[in-house]
């Protein structure tokens, strides 16, 4: 029987994932007597994590009274193993705070590590007078759980390599390697949601696209060595600057980034670019061929996946990112399996009216 003591220990140990999460997060156990809270948690409730420690009704106290049965009932659908997700809305009075605030609680059941009792998260989302919430969306929920999963993942990497240091007294160079792969892991996925959640930067400036697809090429030349992949690069027209600062290299690193993991073994990797004129308007029309010895191990329709993995190599959020970085600036990205070992991703970003070619 794991009493109250150690399971908040247990909780703590999680502190340093969750307070990297850019969002409202916390854990709590299944009996809701232990919790660990990041800093948003903190800022939106205007209580700590000892607040509800100490007085474990203050939680509910603090719900107005005609919300607190969604917040029950939702709770005891995990409690109960009836679901291990729920969701709940209810106003909430913050500390030292006159006026309530509009919450949304999204649960998610998941053990930290494997055979070991789940914990409870809970995903906290403030709404605005219009209710549109952040965690609304079916695509935004499934993006959660899979974080979810590959933390868990990433967690259980290095408690594996530590219970073999702990049996042997020792921690060989390769147990060294793999809890650094973990931590590493956990601290790219992390960002990749803090991109992906963060709000769009100010003006940009204006960029020449040539020049960036160079320097990106430039700084993945190794690793495309490596992997004994060619390259060609094919500009038929002069690209115009656009104002996208350094958001076009950040979203086509990515897209050369998951070309390697479609060529594991080698390949062609060719780059074509053009401008396209529609009526008065302009687009830059960019591909990226890839051209594997062997099949193509990625359908069309989960390249732009969260969390996908290919030939062995964990993708992550790149495709996810890259689209969302073009979609800011009017840009879009598509992929197409054009035969079993060819594909072609295919880029299209407007150029603005008042640039003339």
């Amino acid at each position: 029987m794991i009493n109250s003591t150690e399971s908040h220990q247990g909780l703590c140990e999680s502190r340093p994932v969750i307070e990297r999460l850019p969002f409202p997060a916390a854990l709590w156990s299944p009996d809701r007597q232990s919790c660990v809270f990041n800093n948003y948690v903190s800022r939106l409730l205007g209580f700590s994590e000892n607040d509800f420690l100490q007085e474990s009704s203050l939680w509910i106290e603090r719900i107005h009274p005609k919300d607190r049965d969604s917040f029950i009932s939702a709770w005891r659908q995990i409690q109960s193993g009836e679901n291990n997700s729920a969701s709940c809305y209810y106003r909430f009075q913050p500390g030292g705070r006159s006026e309530q605030i509009r919450m949304r609680e999204d649960l998610f059941s998941y053990p930290l590590r494997k055979n070991k009792p789940a914990v409870v998260w809970s995903l906290y989302a403030q709404q605005e007078d219009s209710d549109k919430e952040i965690l609304e969306s079916p695509s935004i929920r499934d993006f959660l759980n899979g974080f979810n999963h590959e933390i868990g993942n990433g967690l259980q990497a290095i408690k594996g390599e530590i219970d073999l240091l702990l049996l042997a007294g020792s921690l060989p160079p390769q147990s060294v390697r793999a809890v650094d792969r973990g931590i590493q892991r956990i601290a790219e996925l992390t960002d990749e949601v803090n991109e992906y959640l963060s709000s769009t930067a100010a003006e940009p400036w204006r960029e020449n696209p040539a020049r960036t697809i160079c320097e990106v090429i430039q700084s993945s030349s190794e690793r495309l060595k490596d992997r004994g992949d060619r390259i060609a690069v094919e500009f038929k027209d002069p690209l115009p600057e656009v104002p996208i600062g350094s958001d076009f290299f950040n979203a086509f690193k990515r897209v050369i980034d998951f070309s390697c993991a479609l060529l594991p073994k080698g390949g062609d990797l060719k780059i074509k670019a053009d401008v396209n004129r529609i009526g008065a308007a302009f687009d830059i029309e960019l591909q990226v061929i890839n051209v594997s010895p062997s099949c193509l191990d990625v359908e069309e329709k989960e390249v732009f996946r969260p969390y996908l993995k290919v030939n062995d190599y964990r993708v992550g959020l790149t495709m996810v990112l890259a689209r969302q970085i073009l979609r800011r600036h009017f840009g879009k990205i598509i992929f197409q399996k054009e035969q079993r070992n060819r594909g072609v991703f295919s880029i299209s970003i407007k150029v603005p009216s008042d640039k003339s070619i």
